[in-house]
């Protein structure tokens, strides 16, 4: 799927997988969208839960 007007994202969180950020700053992929996610919702969940935490400080430009 794309954005018309967004820039392009490559790969599955480019050198953090652990952090879940893809390749354009301040924004994360969690569940089935992720590369490589095991596709059940227990796991999106707490992915989801993470990217929260993610976001919230990267507005606070604590970046991750």
């Amino acid at each position: 799927m794309s954005v018309p007007d967004s820039p392009s994202l490559t790969g599955s969180a480019i050198g953090r997988e652990d952090l879940l950020e893809t390749s354009l700053p301040g924004v994360y992929e969690a569940g089935d969208v992720r590369a490589g996610s095991a596709k059940r919702c227990a796991a999106a969940v707490g992915e989801g839960a993470m990217v929260v935490q993610f976001v919230h400080a990267h507005l606070r430009g604590q970046g991750v």
